[in-house]
């Protein structure tokens, strides 16, 4: 009889294993399907967050890009306003010549035309 009892408790301890072991088994399952879960939830957050990295990269470069472009018309408009400075002066020594030429007494306005140009071309040159 008392093999029949040990028998009896060595197969209630089987059978406590495997229920236990049953459980491990169960609850690693739920535990790689939550990892799964997460996983998965995660991943279009990675995709959004390596995107807007990339678009501030861009950003930055155009931003650098832009910087370049602002100089450069900014030194075309210096350039621009010194070119229209000297025309401005050139067609006034014009119209003091004209003047000169028909009146024949305008020297004082040829003088001050000629030292404008000559002024305006000297610092043109320098600079």
């Amino acid at each position: 009889m008392e093999s029949v009892k040990e028998v009896m408790g060595f197969a209630s301890a089987l059978e406590d294993v495997a229920w236990l072991c049953g459980i491990l088994v169960s609850i690693w399952a739920v535990v790689g399907i939550v990892r799964q879960i997460i996983d998965a939830t995660k991943k279009p957050e990675r995709a959004v967050n390596g995107k807007i990295a990339q678009i501030e990269g861009d950003i930055a470069f155009l931003k650098d890009e832009d910087e370049k472009i602002f100089r450069c018309l900014d030194n075309d408009k210096a350039r621009l306003d010194g070119l229209a400075q000297g025309t401005a002066l050139t067609q006034s020594a014009l119209i003091e010549l004209m003047n000169h030429a028909i009146n024949g007494d305008n020297v004082e306005g040829l003088k001050a035309a000629r030292d404008n140009l000559n002024n305006y071309l000297v610092k043109r040159t320098v600079i």
